[in-house]
């Protein structure tokens, strides 16, 4: 996996205007890639990816929720398959093999959306 390393800190002061910023990131997160959302315990990364399924015709918002206990949730929609991983609980680098993530990358129809990436290289 190649990768273009861009940081943004990004700040809104709802929900609404969460989701509302999720669903502008579309263009920019066009397939395939991935993208590691950092951000403390409750900080809206789930929210942000509500808008961002939303956005592809994913998946409604309301059914967006945390992968946190199944570690993954793909959302289909007609062009893009946004994968909302949760590394919370994944302590090992053997564990996080067991995600798979080289073979959703390798789709390139897959955007790839992971919160608590950073526990990895």
């Amino acid at each position: 996996m190649t990768a273009n390393k861009v940081r943004a800190e990004i700040i809104t002061h709802s929900p609404e205007e969460t989701v509302a910023f999720g669903r502008t990131l579309r263009d920019e997160l066009a397939p395939p890639k991935m993208v590691l959302l950092h951000g403390d315990l409750g900080a809206g990364k789930t929210t942000l990816v509500k808008g961002i399924a939303d956005a592809f015709q994913a998946a409604p918002e309301d059914e967006v929720t945390s992968p946190t206990f199944s570690l993954v949730h793909e959302y289909r929609g007609p062009q893009v398959s946004v994968y909302h991983i949760d590394l919370y609980r994944i302590d090992t680098e053997r564990e996080l093999d067991t995600v798979g993530l080289e073979d959703l990358y390798g789709d390139p129809r897959n955007l790839l959306l992971i919160e608590w990436g950073e526990k990895f290289a």
